[in-house]
């Protein structure tokens, strides 16, 4: 797993879920390392996922289609997911965001 990538990724939620839920900093540790629903344990609403997505497309400069949700259950498969999009993105020349 890329490091860098998953790095950028935890910053993007850790920002938005700072302004969105005030007892983010006592459970962030613990819904970060779980294997379950990031969505779920992180309790957004379908509004503040779709913000966590927007943010991810658009620093990623990546489109993520509604059947890729299924993989936005825990920071790992969102980076994984990202690094196959950015490597397809590379081979069609598409830009893309520098991590």
């Amino acid at each position: 797993m890329n490091k860098k990538l998953y790095a950028v990724v935890l910053k993007l939620v850790d920002d938005i879920m700072k302004k969105e839920s005030p007892q983010w900093a006592k459970k962030k540790a613990r819904i970060l390392k779980q294997k379950g629903s990031l969505m779920e344990a992180l309790e957004v609403d379908s509004l503040l996922a779709l913000e966590i997505v927007s943010a991810i497309e658009k620093k990623f400069k990546v489109r993520i289609e509604e059947k890729d949700f299924d993989n936005f259950n825990n920071l790992e498969n969102i980076v994984s997911l990202l690094e196959k999009k950015i490597e397809k993105s590379k081979k069609s020349g598409k830009a893309r965001a520098e991590l």
